[in-house]
């Protein structure tokens, strides 16, 4: 679900399941409609620690250009501490002479609200904005949010829309293509799972065919090899997310190698995927594998080098190891506060 709100007339939102590309989806818009905004802001809310370090860093970019407005120049400034830099960051937004941003919270998928338990959940209100005043823009896959207008995104129903998609993201014609027809059917109007397949065959000589062959063989080895712990829906779903990706990174390491900036992409998906299904050890390795990739490609303060410092300090809490969580959380927060 993408949920968008208005905050000076009203709240709302979009909602849709998981591949919908809701992500995607909030970014366009914002790419399409900046010119209409002062300022667009991006932050992680998948989780209350991940907000808590994307507005640590928001503060301190507030903080650097007024720091340059003042004085003409770049300075070098204290660091706050986390509470302070919010509360900084809140107040920023709430100016009076500040009404025209766009904020997006993505990825709010646990909300913690009345009526609503959760355990890793939380309420993303005490994050808004003390006065009622810009846009904002949640993408979340939960319906229970009650105090947003919410929009639901729907699979495509029309085929030819499904095949628009792969030719648009393959570069190649698919109404001549019965495998490529057959690609579309399978994938079941789900807008994401049809980009990153047009992405991928786009990179590769691979066929529609040779795509959907290899798909099928990755998700029937998975389903031979499952467990039955998980409901039947969320399973299916896992097992053909890791067959996707599965499939690209086999095709990344082929085409590109193993430290090309998708095939690393991949590896940090596979993390968060093995996390989802509680297979630790494996989420850890591809972590890991991710980490010292983006650190050699990158550098250890590049945005994307802390996104998987910050998984790891997730998963290492998960487990309960606190040390190491408290660790790469402290590292994942000294970046960000760089940045």
């Amino acid at each position: 679900m993408v949920v968008s709100v208005k905050r000076t007339t009203e709240c709302g939102g979009h909602l849709g399941t998981r591949r919908m590309g809701k992500t995607q989806l909030g970014l366009h818009f914002a790419r399409q409609h900046h010119q209409r905004y002062s300022a667009v802001v991006w932050l992680n809310a998948s989780s209350e620690v991940t907000l808590k370090v994307a507005y640590v860093s928001l503060a301190q970019r507030i903080r650097r250009y007024n720091k340059q407005s003042e004085s003409g120049q770049g300075e070098v400034i204290e660091q706050l501490k986390e509470e302070q830099a919010i509360q900084l960051a809140r107040q920023w937004l709430s100016q009076a002479e500040n009404k025209t941003w766009l904020l997006m919270f993505d990825n709010y998928d646990h909300p913690r609200l009345p009526g609503i338990r959760s355990s890793t959940g939380y309420d993303i209100r005490t994050f808004c904005p003390y006065s009622a005043q810009g846009s904002i823009l949640i993408t979340t896959r939960s319906s229970r949010i009650t105090f947003a207008k919410l929009v639901r995104l729907n699979k495509f129903d029309d085929l030819n829309l499904s095949l628009a998609v792969l030719t648009r993201r393959s570069g190649r014609q698919t109404q001549e293509d019965v495998n490529a027809k057959k690609l579309a059917e399978r994938f079941d109007g789900l807008p994401l799972a049809l980009a990153t397949a047009g992405d991928y065959i786009s990179q590769t000589a691979d066929s529609f065919g040779d795509y959907l062959q290899m798909y099928e063989q990755s998700w029937t080895d998975l389903a031979e090899n499952s467990d039955n712990l998980m409901e039947y829906d969320d399973r299916t779903l896992l097992k053909e997310a890791e067959a996707m990706y599965m499939r690209a990174l086999k095709g990344y390491e082929k085409a590109w190698g193993a430290e090309y900036t998708s095939t690393l992409s991949t590896v940090n998906n596979l993390g968060l995927l093995y996390s989802a299904q509680g297979k630790m050890a494996e989420a850890e390795a591809m972590y890991m594998r991710a980490l010292k990739g983006k650190e050699k490609a990158w550098g250890a303060e590049h945005t994307s080098t802390l996104d998987t410092v910050n998984h790891l300090a997730v998963l290492y809490k998960n487990q309960g190891k606190m040390a190491e969580a408290e660790a790469m959380y402290m590292r994942a927060l000294e970046g960000f506060k760089k940045i």
